[in-house]
């Protein structure tokens, strides 16, 4: 299954997705004979980027296709570099100026599509692995890389990868449908002067997203637009706990490594159905219930009972943004606290309160709030956030005419946090990934968390009157779990 993170599932992610909704007129296009500062994302994405370790591929995104049928790969070449020229973020390069960083546009030459024969494809995995794992240089390099594999005429592999700089889990939405509209003008083309975009139908966009970085930028130093934002996340994060302190399988590491996994879970039919309806009940959403759940567990697991857990928001609230290729994402920092005492309902329902006012003051970006905060950072954990539960669901995927396009999920799983919790629905129900980091994690310790969240949700649902510490017991989800004495907390 191929998934589209922070796409909104139901009627509170659709708040999620708009959240912080700006009452402004239209997003401008920025002066482009000044300095276009990056984005507050973009600059804790560079500098990220720069105290990675060398192996770290968390901050690129890739993904390969396989392609059955007569390709035309020169349609395929001229779709790519039409997609460039489209979006700007794509061929985006960063430089210092002064104190800050600058988005530098670079001139439309196009995707620069690699075509590779393979004369073994008993070697492709290897080739595409080899091409996926190229660091990019985000001072020189367009930040979308392709390159095209051809076993025979009819047998083709195609792999992209996308610097996060540039993307978001959006973002591939567009790039799937953008793709394929190209591909198709392109190969119908013949002799039109028209660009390639009008003839695929595709609107001009209004603006691009060095401009939305730009005007961005220009509201966090007027000061005035977040101003009640900003009071309620510092009143609301004052003496916030800065890690959840989980117990894990091995000692937590100065130098953080993005390898991680990922475990899989299908809830079943019938309990997807009854979250939905007990959700209803409490006059809240199945994403809160399933939240306040994970919040219950998290909790247990780490007998914390006050923590911070991010939650993901596409941050498409302008209509100008809806058609952008760009890293848009924001996180917001849940702070909550329950004892285990505590009736499930009543947590339930003060997740959800937690929840709507995050959002509403949801127009901050997570970077200017570490900022503003002033955060500490310390030596191998993320700041506030280590935790985060986004939503997810099957994206349209990529379909090219005339062919049979199978997507191929990584061989490697890089990961940004030491969990994420992703909530899915398909047809036959609700599906749970959890990710996680696997210096700290065995794959048997985050599969028992994973079951035991099911399980929970399960109890959460039959006995929401409970205590918390009773459907923990009830439902056995406190364990199996690394012994927390194995591994002094920081």
């Amino acid at each position: 299954m191929q998934v589209q993170e922070n796409t909104p599932h139901d009627p509170l992610e659709s708040w999620l997705a708009h959240a912080g909704e700006f009452e402004s007129a239209a997003l401008p296009r920025a002066d482009r004979t000044l300095p276009l500062n990056a984005s507050h994302a973009q600059r804790g994405m560079w500098l990220a980027q720069q105290v990675a370790d060398a192996a770290d591929r968390s901050l690129t995104t890739s993904h390969v296709y396989r392609l059955a049928g007569p390709l035309k790969a020169e349609a395929l070449r001229l779709a790519l570099d039409a997609l460039v020229e489209r979006h700007e973020v794509l061929r985006t390069g960063f430089a210092i100026g002064g104190a800050d960083l600058i988005q530098v546009v670079g001139e439309p030459v196009g995707a620069d599509l690699d075509i590779l024969d393979v004369t073994d494809p008993a070697e492709l995995p290897l080739l595409v692995r080899e091409f996926l794992r190229q660091p990019f240089d985000l001072g020189r390099d367009q930040l979308l890389r392709s390159r095209l594999y051809r076993v025979d005429e009819n047998t083709h592999t195609l792999a992209v990868a996308f610097h996060h700089i540039a993307t978001d889990g959006w973002s591939m939405g567009i790039f799937h449908e953008e793709l394929a509209g190209l591909y198709r003008a392109a190969s119908l083309r013949s002799g039109s002067s028209a660009p390639l975009a009008q003839a695929a139908g595709l609107r001009d966009l209004a603006v691009q997203y060095p401009d939305y970085a730009v005007w961005q930028r220009t509201l966090a130093e007027d000061g005035e637009e977040y101003g009640d934002s900003l009071d309620y996340w510092r009143t609301r994060l004052a003496d916030a706990p800065a890690m959840i302190a989980l117990p894990t399988d091995r000692p937590r590491s100065q130098v953080r490594s993005a390898s991680g996994g990922r475990v899989h879970l299908e809830v079943t039919p019938e309990q997807s159905a009854l979250t939905v309806r007990v959700a209803a009940a409490h006059g809240t959403t199945p994403f809160t219930l399933q939240f306040a759940v994970f919040q219950a567990l998290l909790a247990a697991w780490s007998e914390q009972y006050e923590l911070v857990t991010g939650v993901t928001t596409a941050n498409r609230a302008l209509p100008e943004t809806e058609p952008l290729i760009g890293f848009l994402v924001n996180v917001l920092p849940i702070r909550t606290s329950h004892t285990p005492d505590t009736p499930f309902a009543e947590h339930l329902a003060r997740c959800g309160t937690l929840l709507r006012e995050a959002y509403e003051h949801g127009d901050v970006p997570f970077e200017l709030l570490l900022e503003k905060l002033e955060i500490p950072r310390l030596p191998g954990l993320k700041p506030l956030i280590q935790v985060t539960v986004a939503a997810h669901q099957d994206s349209a995927p990529l379909s090219l005419s005339g062919l049979h396009t199978e997507y191929l999920p990584p061989e490697r799983h890089d990961v940004h946090d030491d969990l994420t919790l992703y909530l899915g629905t398909t047809p036959q129900g609700a599906v749970v990934d959890l990710d996680y980091r696997s210096g700290l994690f065995d794959r048997e310790t985050v599969t028992a968390l994973a079951h035991a969240y099911v399980r929970l949700l399960d109890a959460a649902c039959t006995g929401p009157q409970q205590p918390v510490a009773a459907l923990i017991e009830r439902a056995d989800a406190g364990s199996p779990r690394p012994d927390p004495r194995q591994h002094p907390r920081p």
